[in-house]
């Protein structure tokens, strides 16, 4: 991500650094979350995030419709049906998974305010945020390290014991590059060519994903309370993103479109009907002279 900082302001270099430690935040409970946890409920509860930006606007004393908080409680709905739906009660995993729209959320939050006094630094806002990232977690490596009574040495050699693991080294390339930084320039990339309502909408599919490779590569049960439950979250985060209105509008509009274009289709179809009748009845007439 380093090409990206050229042009960095460094009056916006505070929010940056701000934002990277609230995203920063949500991977650390991410992983804490997922260490006995499950993939496909985590994934849903991370959706929760695009919930979180209304309560902060409301806490920051802006005026927030009743759409808005219609979506908070089709999220905790979700949520509640995904937590207490199942068989096996509530775990400290699921206690950390909550913990990651709170603090996406923020970063969502944080990330559109500083964006509207800084909106040409888009491209440096990811690559500090990927930088404070990559730093608070060599951070939490060492203190990690330190808790379990490694030294730097120590630490150093565990650390390349892993890197001489295959497995290790696919898991790091794949979530370092793939997953975070390409994921982050990508995402970049899709909210200068579409409106932030069909990001967004693009976004929410997210756990539609998690859940299916959680089930397919790592075996884990999808329950009817996980269709539920993702099912209201989901609502909650298309009903923040689409309007009613607007959709119908879209549609009528698509539908004339259509219409219009289907009615010079079949005027074109007649017109090559008639020039080949035309030919034909021209062919019939040399034949028969």
């Amino acid at each position: 991500m380093t090409p990206f900082l050229r042009g960095l302001k460094l009056e916006a270099l505070g929010d940056m650094v701000i934002i990277g430690g609230l995203t920063a935040a949500g991977y650390f409970a991410q992983s804490l979350g997922l260490e006995h946890g499950n993939a496909a409920t985590s994934a849903f509860l991370c959706s929760m995030a695009v919930v979180t930006c209304p309560m902060l606007d409301r806490l920051n004393g802006k005026q927030v419709g009743h759409a808005a908080w219609r979506a908070v409680a089709l999220a905790i709905a979700g949520a509640a049906v995904l937590e207490l739906g199942g068989a096996a009660p509530p775990t400290a995993s699921d206690a950390w998974a909550l913990v990651q729209p709170l603090a996406f959320g923020a970063g969502f939050w944080w990330t559109e305010q500083s964006m509207k006094r800084h909106p040409e630094q888009g491209a440096q806002f990811s690559a500090v945020q990927i930088m404070t990232v990559g730093a608070l977690s060599s951070l939490w490596a060492l203190a990690d390290g330190a808790s379990k009574g490694l030294d730097a040495g120590a630490l150093l050699a565990t650390v390349a014991e892993g890197v001489h693991n295959p497995e290790v080294v696919v898991a790091l390339l794949w979530t370092g590059l793939v997953t975070t930084a390409l994921t982050v320039w990508l995402e970049v990339r899709a909210l200068g060519a579409l409106s932030s309502a069909e990001t967004t909408v693009l976004f929410s599919t997210e756990p539609l994903w998690g859940a299916a490779f959680a089930h397919a590569m790592l075996a884990e049960r999808i329950g009817p309370e996980t269709f539920l439950g993702g099912a209201l979250i989901l609502a909650a985060c298309a009903s923040r993103a689409v309007k009613p209105a607007e959709l119908a509008a879209r549609a009528r509009a698509s539908w004339d479109e259509a219409g219009a274009h289907g009615r010079v289709a079949a005027g074109h179809a007649l017109a090559v009907w008639g020039g080949l009748g035309a030919a034909l009845q021209r062919a019939g007439e040399d034949l028969g002279a």
